[in-house]
């Protein structure tokens, strides 16, 4: 294997271009509502399961009524997981990018971090249905 294909380059995409694309994303402008809705669709069907879904693919999704539409990317010391977050009636963006960590610990830490992002989702809105908000 060539050494070269897997230097890291900063001219790649960071986590905020990806989350401001992400936003952008879930709003509809990108080239069109129809095509963003489209893109978000085919995210939805993402098979890589290891990293931000890696705990919740366990949970039933009638129960909680969740979806991550994601993307992940993967070469040795370099990991990221990218997408939307849809609980209920909410959703949230999340992009995660990590360099020079262990790749069993980054997926581990990935995975986490989906839990973590899940629990606040379920959270809040139990707390919104408690006090009658909204959002």
């Amino acid at each position: 294997m060539n050494a070269k294909r897997y230097q890291y380059s900063t001219k790649s995409n960071d986590f905020g271009d990806t989350a401001i694309f992400l936003k952008k994303l879930y709003a509809g402008k990108i080239v069109s509502e129809e095509a963003s809705a489209q893109m978000i669709e085919i995210m939805k069907k993402q098979q890589v399961q290891d990293s931000l879904p890696g705990k919740l693919q366990y949970l039933p999704d009638s129960q909680y009524n969740w979806q991550l539409a994601h993307k992940t990317g993967w070469i040795p010391g370099y990991r990221h997981d990218v997408g939307i977050f849809y609980v209920r009636e909410q959703a949230f963006i999340a992009s995660i990018f990590s360099k020079g960590i262990d790749d069993f610990v980054s997926s581990q830490a990935f995975a986490d971090i989906g839990m973590e992002i899940f629990n606040y989702m379920t959270e809040k809105q139990e707390n919104n249905v408690k006090t009658g908000s909204v959002n």
